[in-house]
């Protein structure tokens, strides 16, 4: 893990305070909830690290009330006040000192935030998050369990198994990102009474530096009652 992460992570998005960057809603995520059939109908859906927002609109299109964390606090104004939503539904917040009072879930999201966060304050996450869903609730996380490198310069051949070999860091120095390890994702799942429900993949490349492949791991889990 990364040392003095709460303090570069801190600092990192201190830059990112007024970055809002133009994206899509998450096709995975939304395949995934469909897959298990899930009904967003006044359902109370909290992601955890807004981004853009994107997934959030698309959760309140489908009927959805929704409730939003982030450590920018100029991000969550301009969100909110170009949305007209309820200020009250959203809370600025660095994970690694707290976690707002929120009303129960019917679903929590959190994507790319996890390696943010340090590694026993995740434990501490984790339980935060199984008290505050309701009965049933579902709790779907992501996060980068891989980047590979492509070994040559042939872009062609995206056979992973021979031409690439695996990244020991993350690729943009400036981003405090740690690789976390498959039985670190099991302690943390184990250490609260989840479900498994679903585990997929999702991979893409970038447009900057198309030699690299990012392998991220969706995870959608069941509060056990």
């Amino acid at each position: 893990m990364i040392k003095n992460l709460k303090t570069k992570v801190s600092k990192y998005y201190q830059n990112q305070n007024d970055k809002l960057s133009f994206s899509v809603p998450s096709e995975t995520i939304f395949r995934l909830l469909g897959n298990y059939k899930f009904n967003y109908l006044n359902k109370n859906c909290l992601d955890i690290g807004i981004g853009s927002g994107d997934n959030l609109l698309e959760f309140k299109r489908r009927k959805a009330n929704i409730f939003g964390i982030d450590i920018r606090k100029n991000i969550i104004n301009k969100f909110v006040n170009t949305h007209r939503l309820n200020k009250k539904n959203f809370f600025i917040c660095d994970l690694n000192k707290s976690f707002p009072d929120i009303n129960k879930m019917d679903l929590i999201l959190m994507k790319d935030i996890l390696y943010y966060i340090e590694l026993e304050r995740q434990f501490e996450i984790f339980k935060i998050i199984y008290q505050k869903l309701k009965k049933n609730g579902l709790f779907l996380f992501q996060y980068i369990q891989k980047e590979l490198k492509l070994r040559n310069k042939n872009f062609f051949q995206y056979n992973i198994l021979k031409n690439y070999s695996k990244l020991k860091n993350y690729h943009e120095e400036k981003n405090p990102i740690s690789f976390l390890e498959d039985r670190h994702i099991t302690k943390l799942i184990k250490s609260q009474k989840f479900q498994i429900i679903n585990s997929i993949f999702d991979i893409n490349t970038h447009c900057k530096d198309n030699t690299l492949v990012v392998i991220n791991r969706f995870i959608l889990l069941k509060k056990k009652n």
